[in-house]
């Protein structure tokens, strides 16, 4: 397994969908258009690729110098407990997160609303 991890690469709405499908993320999924501007609106996705195939994706909003806010991560079943939605968001991975005082994940459930923070 050789898992790339970009900042420029943008998935379609279409792998995004099929992504979200797979791990049971609680999305719009049946709403393409909804989707695809979740990510246009986005300033911070990250996502993770074995060759062509979509295995990851973190979705986020920061001002670059204090706080971000997770809104999705998202890991295809069949390459859990392998680090990808650690990697996906954590400092340190590929390009300089350090001006960001801390991360807060929100995010909404068949449970309701998750929220947890750390620095």
């Amino acid at each position: 397994m050789n898992i790339t991890y970009s900042f420029e690469k943008r998935p379609t709405a279409d792998e995004i969908i099929e992504l979200y499908d797979n791990t049971g993320l609680p999305r719009p999924t049946y709403d393409k258009e909804r989707i695809q501007k979740m990510f246009d609106n986005s300033n911070l996705i990250v996502t993770a690729w074995d060759e062509d195939l979509l295995v990851g994706v973190s979705r986020s909003i920061t001002d670059w110098v204090w706080a971000c806010y997770l809104s999705d991560l998202a890991v295809r079943h069949d390459y859990k407990n392998e680090g990808i939605g650690q990697t996906t968001y954590k400092p340190d991975k590929g390009k300089s997160w350090r001006p960001i005082n801390g991360f807060t994940f929100i995010s909404s459930n068949s449970h309701g609303i998750l929220s947890k923070s750390w620095i």
